[in-house]
């Protein structure tokens, strides 16, 4: 009985693989969606867009941009970042990955929020629905999801957080 427990505790390193394969995969998933949804914005083409569904008029209405830069180029920078975060953590070589996790968490989270206000300015202000907005969500959504597991299985503890980065934060703030 007790090398069966043994033998479960040196696998659960690798009951993790699926998921850290699955962050960087929907990473570029959704650098792809993205980064067509930049191109057709700098090249002022017509997107590829499902029947009933308004894709050019999500695409340039006023909520379609912030300082004038196309949210699609904000999503492919975010969709950048979850990737080479998902990648160190199949690369094992983070000391911490506890609190890569918790990165890769903390930019799915905010990801899903800035969709879930996007879903709000397609149903109450442009009524019209891009059916690439809803793949890009969708993905978000997964990595979230994904994200979630993979913090609960890091064996991330918010009390050692709090105490780890309280010692950090001691050596440039005098209490």
């Amino acid at each position: 009985m007790e090398k069966k427990i043994d033998r479960l505790d040196r696998d659960l390193p690798h009951s993790n693989m699926g998921i850290h394969l699955a962050i960087p995969i929907l990473g570029l998933a959704g650098m792809g969606i993205s980064g067509y949804l930049t191109y057709i914005h700098y090249q002022n083409l017509n997107s590829i867009c499902l029947f009933g569904a308004k894709c050019d008029e999500v695409l340039t209405s006023p909520y379609s941009q912030i300082w004038g830069i196309p949210l699609a180029l904000f999503g492919l920078f975010m969709y950048a970042v979850l990737t080479v975060m998902g990648l160190l953590l199949l690369s094992k070589r983070i000391a911490r990955q506890d609190l890569l996790a918790l990165g890769i968490y903390a930019v799915a989270l905010s990801g899903t929020l800035f969709s879930i206000y996007l879903y709000y300015l397609e149903i109450f202000e442009i009524h019209a629905f891009c059916t690439w907005c809803i793949a890009s969500s969708l993905v978000m959504f997964s990595l979230l999801a994904c994200s979630l597991i993979n913090l609960k299985k890091s064996g991330f503890s918010s009390k050692e957080f709090r105490s780890w980065f309280r010692i950090r934060l001691a050596r440039y703030v005098k209490w």
